[in-house]
């Protein structure tokens, strides 16, 4: 028995026994006062109406007292109920629940919103084939079964449902069963999550990996290439001096060293994808640089295609490569150029500052940043678009455009590493690229660049040139590169300009010969990576022993361009691989000139 019908059953047998007590001896009371009948009738009848106005204040007093109680209580559950409501619209997931029937009980706003009602008290009496992604109730009932059965306490899985306006999204759904007071099933909790922007992210991050990955193995792969060209041009060079111009062997000479040029071109593209490649940066316009590739892009395209080239009037400087913003630039046109096999319309445009780039353009899709590795920091930037009026990209190749050997065109087409190179160099020059497409639009890729700020020319390194003999010396150069190929070349080459050679197989090696002997090298010329000790160490530990020889690096690997010396010092000259006979020559002369 609870409280409450414990104290109602108080109060009515209290009221019985003083009625019982009020009618015993309220007639005794009244016939002492009574002297004949007619009096006795009188107060017989005023003790029955106050018995009445007790018994009817009484109840008054009762049922007053019960209403109000009524009242605060159903008070008490509205402000009860409307902080739930309030919960529950506050909670960023998706919350609903039903009956075992299917038939909807309640949920938060959001879920309502998601199925295209206004209010969440409209969801009471629906049911799942009333859903927007009704399409999937196989699946939606398959998990209900699990629950209301008792096969399984919470079902947890992702589903690829469709909003109202058709665009479709990912839920990450929870399951769980609604108890009734005697333990069993009466229903079903679900609650999901739009975890659309986080499939996205994950899936870019794995690209960004993917990149970083075959990055690395492409860095380490033209590291090693780069030495074996080195090896080849010098040598092809050395031999075709010693050849008369006119002869069969001279031009076959020639031809050797151009297919290393080419090589070494190749290279460079390769590092480019692979974020690492050796930039050689000046502070450009690019109006420029866009509209002396015209012509050249012209050609290449053919009289089915129109090039529309245009710019903004007043000059925008950034800090790049030309020959890294060229190389982009034929790729995005070949690709556009592909995209319409019946010819069609290529627009290249200059325009700048960018602040936003995600602002929507008037008629164009929203636009996709390309890599999340790399997020697009806010300022300002000049782009470069380059859009057609071909087939579009769907949404699928959009999230894979940036994929290593990912392509979509034929086979002996594509290599599928146009795109991942852009991005690289684009990610080298501190920028990053966007997409806006759709099928059926066309695509406009566009390159956005840092915009330098002011418009003093920042300093550029040196382009070298082959005009004017090569410079001779007869200094003594202890050359160390683990090697032995490396060495008989560089040593060849410098013995050929007037250079006494000491070679050295590792860091170990050249530290003894230099303390035996400290004054009687010039210049250490190292390699960077070496066993034992690489030439950083090996430098680190010439100037702990207060050897000031003179050095200089060599390395194909881009990220050590500038190695750094011991603290307070300046950074240790760089010859970069694959070297030229005339750029390793010209290089050592700078260094022991102290130009430098």
């Amino acid at each position: 028995m609870t409280l409450s019908r414990h104290r109602a059953l108080v109060i009515a047998l209290l009221y019985a026994v003083l009625g019982a007590l009020w009618i015993s001896y309220s007639d005794a009371a009244v016939e002492l006062f009574a002297r004949d009948s007619a009096t006795l009738t009188r107060l017989q009848t005023w003790k029955g109406w106050l018995y009445v106005a007790v018994t009817a204040l009484l109840i008054y007093l009762l049922v007053r007292r019960a209403l109000r109680s009524e009242q605060r209580l159903s008070q008490s559950l509205r402000q009860t109920e409307e902080r739930l409501r309030l919960v529950l619209d506050t909670i960023p997931s998706r919350v609903l629940w039903k009956d075992r029937s299917g038939k909807y009980l309640g949920g938060n706003r959001r879920f309502a919103l998601d199925v295209g009602l206004p209010e969440s008290a409209e969801l009471k009496g629906h049911w799942d084939n009333d859903l927007p992604w009704h399409d999937q109730l196989a699946l939606i009932s398959e998990s209900d079964d699990l629950i209301l059965d008792g096969r399984r306490k919470l079902v947890e899985f992702d589903a690829a449902l469709r909003s109202l306006d058709g665009r479709p999204f990912h839920a990450s759904v929870t399951k769980a069963p609604l108890r009734v007071p005697d333990g069993g099933i009466g229903g079903i909790l679900i609650i999901y999550d739009d975890i659309t922007a986080r499939k996205a992210a994950e899936r870019q991050s794995r690209h960004s990996q993917k990149l970083q990955a075959i990055g690395e193995l492409t860095s380490g792969v033209t590291h090693d290439f780069k030495n074996v060209l080195s090896v080849i041009t010098a040598n092809a060079e050395l031999v075709g001096r010693s050849l008369p111009p006119d002869s069969e062997e001279a031009t076959a000479m020639s031809d050797l060293l151009a297919s290393s040029r080419n090589a070494a071109g190749m290279v460079r593209k390769l590092l480019g994808f692979s974020r690492q490649g050796d930039l050689i940066l000046g502070t450009v316009d690019l109006r420029p640089v866009v509209s002396d590739l015209a012509p050249t892009l012209s050609r290449l395209l053919g009289s089915r295609y129109r090039l529309v080239v245009s710019a903004d009037p007043e000059p925008r400087l950034v800090l790049v490569d030309p020959d890294a913003v060229e190389q982009m630039l034929l790729n995005l046109i070949t690709n556009a150029r592909d995209a319409m096999p019946d010819g069609g319309e290529i627009r290249v445009r200059v325009h700048g500052p960018v602040t936003n780039w995600e602002r929507d353009e008037p008629g164009s899709p929203p636009a996709h940043l390309l890599g999340m590795d790399q997020q697009a920091a806010a300022g300002e930037y000049v782009a470069i678009e380059v859009g057609d009026t071909g087939t579009g990209i769907t949404p699928e190749v959009v999230d894979r455009i940036l994929e290593p050997f990912y392509t979509t065109k034929p086979t002996g087409q594509g290599t599928g590493l146009g795109l991942p190179m852009v991005y690289g160099l684009m990610h080298q020059h501190g920028g990053f690229v966007t997409l806006r497409t759709t099928p059926g639009w066309g695509a406009v890729f566009a390159l956005h660049f840092p915009l330098l700020s002011g418009t003093t020319p920042l300093a550029e390194r040196r382009r070298r040139t082959s005009e004017g003999p090569l410079p001779h010396g007869s200094e003594t150069i202890l050359l160390v590169d683990d090697q032995e190929e490396m060495r008989r070349t560089g040593g060849r080459v410098l013995r050929r300009h007037g250079y006494t050679v000491i070679e050295a197989a590792d860091g170990v090696e050249a530290l003894a010969i230099l303390r035996r002997d400290p004054g009687a090298v010039d210049l250490v010329l190292t390699d960077y990576l070496m066993p034992e000790m690489n030439g950083a160490a090996l430098i680190r530990q010439l100037r702990s022993d207060g050897n000031g020889v003179k050095v200089a690096m060599s390395s194909g690997h881009a990220e050590f361009n500038q190695p750094p010396g011991a603290a307070g010092e300046k950074e240790v000259p760089m010859i970069a691989k694959p070297w030229t006979m005339e750029e390793l020559v010209t290089a050592v002369r700078e260094v022991l000139d102290g130009v430098r």
